[in-house]
């Protein structure tokens, strides 16, 4: 997701809106700038512990969990159950987090949260989170939950180098199926899916080897990917969100502006 801490450094809070079509043989995009025109409220009991917000799941219109790092840097987890009128802090394992992660619910119950290296479930809300460990070899830096079925998107690194890494699990981490056939050279920051039928799925990012921005598109679940370019000199993308399985918008960066963050 996101990092919100990142953004208090940027001068030119704009946001790029990219639409793009993921069933067609292409992705067209439309890119623009628009002036952030919302208002947000602090979690104003708990940010004081909180230095940096990673990630936000809200599997309900009141209940939400919020991945965030302490002072200290380790992972912590705040849950609301109204709306964010009032937040707890979960009992969670120690585990390191300095930036980045993110969290995703398939119900009210079910969530899991990763990190670079770790990830931690729950099965009843947030009253206990148990800790498993991901892959040899894979920096995991989101996950998107639909209908009992996550994908997770990142980078996995071996003696060929970097790759662009996805999988899928059914059992909040317990287990994974990885995807094959996808890229050298890209991480893959964040993913976001819808269901009509069958998952499809956007996931956006780097391409280091020739420092573009990187999509990676499946319309069967992460079974098989392909991949799309972006035009208007965009360098990196690190945020998207899927509002139907034709249209996406994501934001990042470019070689004439940055983005702050999503307003």
């Amino acid at each position: 997701m996101i990092n919100f801490s990142k953004a208090k450094s940027v001068f030119v809070p704009v946001l790029l809106v990219l639409l793009s079509i993921l069933a067609g043989l292409g992705v067209s995009t439309n890119a623009s700038a628009v002036t952030p025109n919302v208002s947000w409220s602090n979690i104003s009991s708990q940010k004081a512990a909180i230095s940096n917000i990673a990630s936000v799941a809200c599997p309900s219109a009141s209940d939400c969990f919020v991945l965030a790092s302490t002072s200290t840097n380790y992972l912590a987890i705040f849950a609301t159950t109204n709306g964010g009128s009032t937040w707890s802090r979960q009992s969670t394992p120690a585990i390191n987090l300095n930036v980045g992660g993110g969290i995703a619910c398939e119900s009210v119950s079910n969530c899991i949260a990763v990190t670079s290296q770790e990830l931690i479930s729950t099965t009843n809300g947030g009253s206990t989170w148990t800790a498993s460990n991901l892959p040899t070899g894979v920096s995991v830096n989101d996950i998107f939950c639909t209908n009992a079925i996550c994908v997770a998107v990142g980078a996995i690194y071996g003696q060929a180098g970097e790759s662009a890494y996805a999988a899928t699990t059914s059992d909040l981490g317990q287990t994974w199926s990885a995807s094959s056939g996808l890229p050298a050279n890209v991480q893959l920051n964040e993913i976001s899916c819808f269901q009509s039928g069958s998952l499809d799925c956007m996931a956006v990012g780097l391409n280091t080897g020739t420092n573009a921005a990187a999509i990676e598109i499946t319309t069967n679940g992460a079974t098989s990917w392909r991949s799309s370019t972006v035009s208007n000199g965009i360098t990196t993308l690190t945020s998207v969100g899927c509002s139907s399985s034709t249209t996406c918008n994501v934001v990042g960066f470019s070689n004439t502006f940055n983005l702050a963050g999503a307003y």
